[in-house]
């Protein structure tokens, strides 16, 4: 079972993960997406939450979250954070990071996230300390243990456009047959097995995307504002996918497609 804490490469965001590239015309200021959503329902009770933050101070972030727990039942149930440092420096203007329970929660209970007991945030965090205090979801009354159905992938190749801020540079993917026992199948996050290729070099990464940009799409890249990674003029990028449930569960991955960034 593919567990994210041993993974180089994190999750997608804001306009690469979140709108059309044809549609980007300015930056929105910040965002923070969490997964699984806020309001989620029949949450397995092993589940990860993925954090992914663009604008002013995302870095503060894992400093906001440390200590942090889940709050429901009567009960405070202690979070791991794990800062994806790597990833947030790879990617581009992004920040990266799981909370995982150290201990699986209860069945049939609504939770909300608590900061530990006597962080007091400086004003200038309020945007994220609103958007993290109002988040919460309800579990089921499983664990969840199986890996989602093997996809398919396909790819309609590099894509390069000029925009306001800067230019959007992306590897575009599609992907399809998704099926998992317990997270909704729109729901399912993207696991990317990367080989990049430059001249006699090679190295071999992960990129985990918590949610795609459309429904079956995705992206290896960035838009114009920030995205999950920065491609390499001239590199082959041989890429495989795998579906990621809310558990942190992996299918297996799919056959490869292969691209250059021109």
């Amino acid at each position: 079972m593919f567990k994210t804490a041993t993974v180089t490469l994190l999750t997608t965001a804001l306009l690469v993960g979140a709108a059309p590239q044809e549609a980007e015309a300015k930056c929105m200021a910040r965002m923070l997406r969490i997964t699984p959503p806020r309001g989620a329902r029949k949450v397995p009770r092993n589940v990860e939450i993925v954090l992914e933050a663009y604008g002013h101070q995302r870095d503060k972030l894992a400093g906001l979250l440390s200590g942090a727990v889940l709050v429901g039942g009567g009960k405070r149930v202690p979070l791991e954070l794990h800062y994806q440092a790597r990833q947030s420096k790879e990617s581009y203007r992004m920040a990266y990071l799981l909370l995982r329970s150290k201990t699986p929660l209860a069945a049939a209970k609504r939770y909300r996230l608590a900061f530990a007991r006597g962080v007091k945030a400086p004003a200038s965090l309020e945007y994220w300390v609103r958007k993290l205090k109002r988040y919460e979801f309800a579990t089921g009354r499983k664990l969840d243990n199986a890996k989602p159905a093997t996809p398919t992938l396909t790819t309609s190749g590099y894509y390069h456009r000029r925009l306001g801020c800067g230019p959007a540079i992306s590897i575009d993917l599609g992907y399809d047959k998704l099926s998992d026992d317990q997270t909704p199948a729109d729901k399912l996050g993207v696991l990317l097995h990367v080989e990049e290729k430059t001249g006699q070099a090679t190295r071999r990464f992960e990129v985990r995307l918590a949610t795609p940009y459309q429904s079956k799409k995705t992206r290896l890249g960035h838009g114009m504002c920030s995205g999950n990674f920065q491609l390499v003029k001239g590199a082959r990028y041989t890429i495989r996918l795998s579906t990621v449930d809310w558990a942190g569960n992996a299918s297996a991955p799919s056959k490869s497609i292969s691209v250059v960034a021109k």
